[in-house]
């Protein structure tokens, strides 16, 4: 017994300086500590998946995928009822691109657990992940009431009105704040304020830029929170800052893609084209769903010359921005650059059609209207 005792108290120590270390994003020794942790309480030992699933957290935060899942399955093999086990593996399947099993896990989860108020939160999660947020909604409904205190519902809620509808993000706003109010210790949910007023119509810098600071002052290793940053301080006009804050965002979470995406845009600014163009690829390969990713490669494609490739990812753009009732403040560049895409690779009625739905929506003063209407055979439609 007293060896026993021995070994629990090396577990919660060793737990402990993991935690202290990953706190300041010193992830090695948290790794150090935490398989100390896991020697201490021996193999077999019930007591160890705790750690396990710790330490697949810290792998998936930092998008190894392959160590998660094998931390997970240790996990599992100790004690498959392990608190936050189903949680955490639906997590591993939303970040590693694996939706459908994510909501397979979780739906699965739901019907042996439905008191759980955590599982629908991460099952409506996945749906979002899986470019479904309207299948997120009724699992939402109920948690967001004006009387529920699931900020975590709340915070959910709001990131799928940003992505029903990213031009009018400013809406989202109110949902992202609800959750800060009823979670103040929640660093991603200020994380999520600051990004939504970066995104907002004209963006929110002074909200953004101090909401940020207080997530990253609570969590130093947050990636998302050094992408916000860095969004704030490029908007800013500081692009070399924003340039440090984003390669930390890497560092913490290597192909991060909103922090893929920030980069290629620091990039652009300083005139980095070809460096630029390849995040681009790799952003719009992790979200194909996301509109003006795939509308920045196909912008970008057309500076490179590449016709062909710019219509392709042009018309993802297109199409699903035309099905909005707000369009995106890009959708007429998205238009004139599909339309004269299409006429360089052959296409000419596709491309002369678009022009002319161009010519329709853009103002006298777009400066594309005259190459526009040259394309056409120099008369406007």
């Amino acid at each position: 017994a007293r060896a026993l005792a021995t070994l629990r108290v090396g577990t919660l120590l060793s737990t402990a300086l993991g935690d202290a270390a990953l706190s300041r994003g010193d992830y090695q020794n948290a790794v150090s500590a935490y398989a100390t942790g896991v020697d201490a309480c021996g193999d077999k030992e019930v007591d160890c998946a705790p750690l396990h699933l710790k330490i697949a957290s810290m792998y998936r935060h930092q998008r190894n995928f392959t160590s998660a899942r094998s931390e997970l399955d240790r996990a599992r093999a100790l004690d498959p009822l392990t608190p936050g086990l189903a949680v955490e593996e639906g997590r591993l399947f939303v970040d590693s691109g694996e939706t459908e099993k994510a909501i397979a896990a979780y739906t699965a989860a739901l019907e042996k657990s439905p008191s759980d108020m955590e599982i629908p939160v991460r099952l409506a999660d996945a749906y979002l992940a899986s470019g479904k947020p309207e299948k997120a909604i009724p699992y939402l409904e109920k948690l967001t009431t004006p009387t529920s205190g699931n900020a975590a519902a709340f915070a959910v809620l709001a990131r799928v009105k940003l992505a029903m509808a990213p031009e009018r993000a400013i809406d989202a706003l109110p949902l992202a704040r609800r959750a800060v109010e009823l979670d103040v210790g929640r660093s991603d949910f200020l994380v999520l304020v600051a990004q939504i007023a970066n995104e907002s119509v004209p963006p929110q810098l002074g909200l953004a830029r101090e909401s940020v600071e207080r997530a990253l002052s609570m969590d130093a290793t947050s990636a998302e929170g050094y992408v916000q940053r860095a969004n704030v301080e490029r908007k800013s006009g500081s692009v070399q800052d924003a340039l440090k804050d984003v390669r930390r965002a890497m560092e913490i979470s290597p192909g991060l893609p909103s922090g893929v995406a920030t980069l290629a845009e620091c990039l652009e600014d300083t005139n980095q084209r070809a460096e630029a163009h390849a995040q681009w690829m790799k952003a719009s390969a992790a979200s194909s769903g996301n509109l003006f990713w795939q509308y920045k490669l196909g912008q970008s494609y057309r500076d490179h010359g590449a016709a062909g490739e710019a219509a392709q990812h042009l018309k993802v753009a297109v199409q699903g921005s035309a099905k909005k009732t707000t369009k995106p403040v890009w959708y007429e560049q998205a238009l004139f650059g599909l339309g004269m895409s299409l006429l360089q690779s052959g296409a000419r009625k596709e491309g002369s059609d678009y022009l002319k739905q161009f010519l329709a929506t853009a103002p006298e003063s777009s400066a594309d209207r005259k190459d526009a209407i040259d394309a056409l055979g120099g008369a406007a439609p």
